[in-house]
């Protein structure tokens, strides 16, 4: 079997690690589709999740996991070119699928967990919303902004990154979640952000870890975000409200975790041989 070039990092003497975008395609092969473009996401994030100590993940003990800022492993156009140039590797075909749902610059999980909730189509539990951008810059008028707290270009040009924004509908969605959200400053920068995010025209939302886990409120989130974008909540499967509970529970869970443990025991990812792997390096 032959890899693609750069499918293969060299890190010392016979000691290989497979590339972000093979292990797109190798993920592909244990993962459902709805998990694979979660999987892709991540890659394609500016962020990382990782085991609070080296020791953890390895005795099938709940996983604690922290979260911290990097720059994107891959792109997603890198990422389709590489499943473009493999097509006869084995999770190939999923993969492809899988790309038509991945968005760029996903900041932490659970903005990759809401991105997805939306934007999926209904028959994998996503509310089928057009795919948005994720942290783009929304620049403001600059006659507007008189104290500091925003970002400025090259040209000294006011502006904000948003979670998710639909510049063209003018809509914006930000995930209140984690601890830069709480106490007296965090809750003061985000009412500033709305209110020069709403003085530019922009719809604001903001959606919580509590609105995002439970049905209901997700569901009144939801309706009212996608008529601002032009669209009905109108799902063509019966059991929608099950599906979309049931996506929003899996990308809360650590599931990766327990696809590596299914790896291992049953032998889905097949390790090349030194033959493969040269003139396959990055």
């Amino acid at each position: 079997m032959s890899f693609p070039p750069g499918s293969f990092f060299h890190i010392e003497d016979e000691v290989y690690v497979v590339a972000p975008e093979l292990s797109f395609i190798q993920m592909a092969r244990c993962l459902p589709l709805e998990q694979l473009v979660h999987y892709g996401m991540m890659l394609c994030g500016v962020y990382y999740r990782t085991p609070v100590s080296i020791n953890e993940g390895f005795d099938g003990r709940h996983i604690k996991r922290r979260t911290g800022q990097r720059d994107a492993l891959v792109t997603l156009e890198d990422l389709a070119f590489y499943v473009q140039s493999a097509p006869h590797l084995h999770g190939a075909a999923k993969a492809k699928k899988a790309l038509r749902h991945i968005i760029d610059k996903s900041r932490s999980p659970m903005e990759t967990s809401l991105a997805m909730a939306l934007c999926l189509p209904y028959r994998l539990g996503g509310c089928s919303a057009p795919k948005p951008s994720m942290n783009a810059a929304i620049y403001l008028d600059s006659k507007g902004v008189i104290a500091g707290g925003v970002r400025r270009d090259s040209k000294g040009m006011p502006y904000l990154e948003c979670d998710l924004a639909w510049d063209a509908r003018r809509v914006i969605v930000e995930y209140h979640g984690d601890e830069s959200h709480f106490g007296r400053e965090g809750v003061a920068r985000d009412v500033r952000k709305a209110n020069l995010l709403r003085a530019a025209g922009y719809e604001y939302y903001a959606l919580t870890r509590e609105a995002f886990a439970s049905t209901l409120k997700f569901w009144e989130f939801a309706s009212k975000l996608m008529k601002s974008l032009g669209h009905r909540l109108q799902p063509g499967v019966t059991d929608f409200e099950k599906r979309n509970e049931a996506l929003r529970k899996t990308l809360r869970n650590d599931y990766l975790h327990a696809c590596r443990r299914r790896q291992c025991v049953q032998g889905q990812v097949r390790m090349p041989d030194e033959r493969e792997v040269q003139g396959c390096e990055a």
